[in-house]
């Protein structure tokens, strides 16, 4: 019992410090923009009349269709790859 109780303590505390060091980060301005194409696959339904950005509903496609295709997508310069941008 007191090992498990240990092993949480120090989960609580490994977690606290990993997340204490990611609030020092600070985003940089944006100077520029890269674009990349992103490779997806999906069998959600398709909403040819949905906005752009939810194209793709929450129910899957009829005998599990895969839909497939590519996204521009702008990645803001400069970009750390330890930072998780807002949407």
């Amino acid at each position: 019992m007191h090992t498990i109780q240990a092993a949480r303590h120090l989960s609580t505390i490994a977690l606290l410090v990993y997340l204490t060091g990611c609030a020092g980060l600070r985003q940089s301005a944006v100077t520029s923009y890269d674009h990349v194409s992103v490779y997806y696959a999906t069998t959600r339904d398709y909403d040819a009349t949905a906005r752009v950005d939810h194209v793709f509903t929450n129910t899957q496609t009829k005998n599990e269709h895969i839909n497939y295709g590519t996204a521009e997508v702008s990645i803001p310069s400069p970009h750390s790859e330890y930072f998780l941008d807002a949407l």
